[in-house]
């Protein structure tokens, strides 16, 4: 074996020597996990045994949906276990309150594609029925009528407003890993393109209420858990 000529200055109290095959020394792992609003409360479950609240503490932004458990605050390997509400897919793709706009050949087969998500199916396959129908009825009631001295873009607002299908129900998940909500929802149809959108007062109300709620929730949870660790809202 190599002879080795090691010299110890005064403070070092560990020495580590690697020779030949020796596994390379690595530096520790950071913890950084995204997962769902409960994220920080399971981890603190598993972990209550072994985190010291006094070094730890935890960030909430409700305006944002997020909280934010850092353990070991002043480690530079620190653990960021972050958890956030997150929309759920099949809420999303309706574009409930977005602005996104289709035509009524568009929305009629979109409907008619998630009917699953309707309250009553009958009320969406005739939803898809007055939708694939409804330009080319606009159209003859715009024929129809008297029009010689009057305003053709009022008159076929007035038609449309007129044949406006009836506001309908969704039954769907708001938030990822949240149960169902039933949602009343309007269609808003464009005058001068017939472009529809989706506008739900209801959706935005749900929205609000269950981000506090839930948050609400998971802090007061976490709080009883580690009544010392500091909570931070942002």
């Amino acid at each position: 074996m190599e002879k080795l000529n090691v010299q110890v200055t005064d403070g070092v109290k560990t020495l580590e020597i690697l020779q030949g095959d020796a596994t390379p020394r690595k530096e520790p792992i950071k913890v950084n996990i995204e997962g769902l609003i409960t994220a920080p409360l399971d981890y603190l479950n598993k972990r209550k045994d072994v985190i010291e609240p006094l070094k730890s503490h935890l960030i909430v932004n409700t305006s944002d949906g997020k909280i934010i458990l850092v353990v070991n605050e002043k480690d530079h390997y620190q653990d960021t276990i972050s958890g956030k509400l997150k929309m759920n897919p099949d809420f999303e793709k309706f574009g409930i309150n977005t602005g996104k706009s289709r035509d009524t050949f568009e929305l009629a087969d979109f409907i008619k594609m998630n009917r699953y998500f309707f309250s009553d199916k009958n009320v969406a396959m005739k939803l898809v029925s007055e939708l694939k129908n409804f330009k080319a009825k606009v159209d003859k009631e715009i024929e129809m009528s008297d029009n010689d001295r009057g305003n053709t873009r009022l008159l076929q607002n007035q038609v449309v407003e007129s044949n406006i299908p009836e506001a309908f129900d969704v039954v769907v998940p708001i938030f990822k890993g949240q149960p169902d909500q039933k949602i009343k929802v309007e269609i808003n149809i464009d005058a001068r393109n017939f472009e529809c959108s989706l506008i739900s007062p209801d959706a935005n109300d749900i929205i609000n209420e269950v981000r506090s709620k839930l948050i609400g929730e998971q802090v007061v949870k976490i709080s009883e858990l580690m009544p010392e660790l500091a909570i931070l809202n942002v």
